[in-house]
């Protein structure tokens, strides 16, 4: 230790890192400035100097530092490199030059890369802004080279030069401008296994990988050619070895699966399948193409605008339907009808799930991983019977206040099979007597719940509890609900209807009136002041409301906000798209108003789609408008707290609303107030 600390020491002053791994000296001088290489001690084996300001590499730089096994200078000024830089450097097998500002025409002399005899790895991409290729006569001599990163420019960018890198097996492309990929693109590079194109803006396909046979990998991403183009590229696949196909970004204009391309995969060997950040809508079996490729192993469909997915699965083992909108599909149907699958990992995550059909999971019986994280779970409906090999339960982020019995017994059951950990963290669960069970059960199982110290418990005066000492919360909880139990409750009932029946009788009475005089007083003393905003919206308002109250929409909202105040309004009945996904067209108005106007009444709280337009406008004050508050509350019915639910109730009381009045005094300021707050 004492002669690391030395050797540490004597470079840069002790402003880089140096430690062991494996009997290896690692050296990280990453953002120290440098604008020239340093002297470095000859044993050490990795190497970081990544962005710093070192603008050449000159004769002799490296030359007793045969022992050096990764060089990494990404993201320096490198202009120029002297043809002896990297001489002495015999057993390097990693060299990072990417991010820097070499010209592939100009920086490198013919043989700068002849004493790397060693080398495997070789980066090189993001330099050639310019869109330049590069000489290929600068790899000829590295015999040994596996893996390689440059810039690709169209027509011919892998000269003849490739076909003696018989060792090369990776090939991963920076800047890129394959306008056409043709039969010949990739024709001295047909041995490759790895191949990542996903910054190629390729334009037109044909017959491009039709004669790489060893191909098991290739990642593709925003292309421009035609959608037709699609099926011609996984159908040259058939007689290469993929395994694995990355498509990214490449139905941007399609928003059904076309599954002739399972019906291709087929004939493949393929085994993991990515098809995230596009634009599905619908992923769907049909007569003709009902089954997955029975190689098929990893499913991900993450990141899309899916609504509805059904398809037999029986052979898959990961299916991954994270961030996008199943959450009225599930609540009453499956995702499959396949019987004795093989899926161990689901991942319905950030899908605005309210609750799951009761028998989602039945027949997963290897089924080992469930994410239902980000969601708004309320109560867990679902059921686990058939998990006994469940390892992983992910609940977090969702509204859970209670766990029900049922659902107690069975995860007691998978308890006794499998070491199971439910993550419970950013739920808020109840804390009264009524949960005191629940929270015992969960005390005699912590090892079972991840990050148990972080959980958090909302008592009836709405007071948090944190759990971070779970045990004696617990006890303190069942001294409370074992003293006078019954006494506390009786007089706690009687106590609080009486004052509350009192106070809704004086509200009652006189609400209109104190209404009244408060925004009259109020408008004299505060003129109002709209907030700037550089935000354009294309309506002012969404209006949320029942069916049932279409006829005040139309009767009343409608002239008195958009013909005489000049709002733009947005009102489903009338301004959504047809042929679009509900679910869909809730979430762009929203996203596209200023306000969204929650017409509150009890047909909207017995309303799916009402709740879900609440909670969408929740979920875009908090993620996409920085914590702004852009839902606003108009109760047109008398409404009870406890008709309420929990959510809306905690909104009610932390944030402003307003009561229609249906009478002509309280109607002088209640559609001022409204244009108010829609153009606040």
């Amino acid at each position: 230790m004492l002669m690391l600390a030395s050797l540490c020491s004597s470079v840069l002053k002790n402003k880089c890192r140096c430690w062991l791994m494996e009997n290896k000296l690692h050296i990280d001088c990453s953002k120290t400035n440098l604008t020239f290489v340093p002297h470095f001690p000859n044993n050490v084996s990795y190497l970081y100097l990544e962005n710093n300001m070192i603008d050449r590499l000159e004769n002799g730089a490296f030359h007793d530092l045969d022992h050096l096994i990764s060089l990494d200078l990404t993201s320096n000024k490198l202009q120029h490199i002297e043809r002896n830089a990297f001489v002495g450097l015999k057993n390097l097998q990693r060299l990072i030059l990417q991010n820097n500002k070499l010209s592939y025409r100009n920086s490198f002399p013919h043989d700068v890369f002849a004493p790397l005899k060693s080398l495997l790895y070789l980066d090189v991409k993001f330099e050639n802004k310019d869109l330049e290729n590069f000489p290929t006569g600068l790899l000829i001599t590295l015999n040994a080279l596996e893996e390689l990163h440059i810039d690709v420019k169209y027509p011919k960018p892998f000269g003849l030069e490739f076909r003696k890198l018989q060792c090369l097996r990776k090939l991963q492309i920076g800047y890129c401008t394959l306008q056409r990929v043709e039969i010949d693109t990739f024709a001295n590079i047909n041995y490759l296994e790895y191949m990542d194109l996903s910054m190629c803006t390729i334009e037109k396909y044909k017959y491009g990988f039709v004669d790489m046979k060893s191909l098991k990998f290739i990642k593709l991403g925003n292309p421009t050619f035609f959608y037709s183009d699609v099926f011609y590229m996984v159908q040259d696949l058939e007689e290469s070895s993929i395994e694995i196909l990355v498509m990214t970004n490449l139905f941007y204009k399609v928003f059904k699966f076309p599954n002739v391309v399972f019906y291709l995969l087929n004939r493949t060997n393929i085994l993991e399948l990515y098809v995230n950040y596009n634009r599905l809508q619908h992923v769907v079996r049909d007569d003709q193409y009902h089954i997955l490729p029975t190689t098929l192993k990893i499913l991900d469909l993450s990141n899309n605008m899916i609504v509805k997915f059904l398809f037999d699965i029986p052979h898959l083992v990961q299916l991954v339907l994270r961030n996008n909108s199943l959450g009225k599909f599930l609540s009453d149907q499956s995702y499959t009808d396949s019987s004795f699958l093989k899926l161990r990992h689901i991942d319905l995550s950030q899908n605005s799930i309210y609750r799951l059909k009761y028998s989602l999971f039945h027949d997963h019986n290897h089924l080992e991983c469930i994410n239902l994280s980000r969601n708004f779970l309320q109560d867990l409906s679902f059921d686990l019977s058939d998990q006994k090999a469940l390892k992983a339960l992910d609940l977090s982020h969702n509204f859970i206040r209670r766990i029900n019995q049922t659902f107690i017994s069975c995860v007691s059951e998978i308890f006794v099979h499998s070491n199971l950990s439910i993550n419970l963290s950013n739920n808020l669960l109840e804390f009264s007597c009524r949960t005191y069970l629940t929270l015992k059960w969960m005390l005699e199982n912590i090892n079972h719940f991840l990050d148990s110290k972080t959980y958090k418990c909302q008592n009836d005066d709405r007071r948090l509890i944190p759990l971070n000492n779970f045990k004696e919360v617990v006890q303190q909880l069942e001294k409370t609900c074992s003293s006078h139990l019954f006494l506390i409750v009786c007089v706690s009932i009687f106590v609080a209807t009486f004052c509350l029946m009192v106070a809704i009788g004086v509200v009652y009475r006189y609400r209109w009136k104190l209404r009244y005089m408060y925004y009259m007083t109020r408008s004299k003393y505060r003129q109002y002041k709209p907030v700037n905003s550089t935000s354009t919206y294309a309506y002012d308002a969404f209006i949320s409301y029942a069916d049932h109250e279409r006829d005040f929409i139309i009767n009343e909202c409608i002239p008195n906000l958009e013909q005489k105040r000049k709002l733009k309004l947005c009102i489903h009945h009338r301004d959504f798209l047809p042929g679009e996904e509900i679910t869909v067209n809730i979430t762009n108005a929203i996203h596209d108003s200023r306000t969204t106007v929650c017409l509150v009444t009890r047909s909207f709280l017995e309303s799916y789609y009402c709740m879900f337009e609440f909670n969408m406008a929740r979920m875009e004050s908090i993620y996409s408008r920085n914590g702004e508050n852009i839902l606003f509350l108009v109760f047109y019915d008398q409404i009870l707290p406890q008709e309420l639910s929990l959510v809306m109730l905690e909104l009610v009381q932390n944030q402003s609303y307003i009561e229609y009045p249906h009478d002509d005094q309280g109607n002088v300021v209640f559609w001022e107030k409204i244009e108010k707050a829609v153009t606040g």
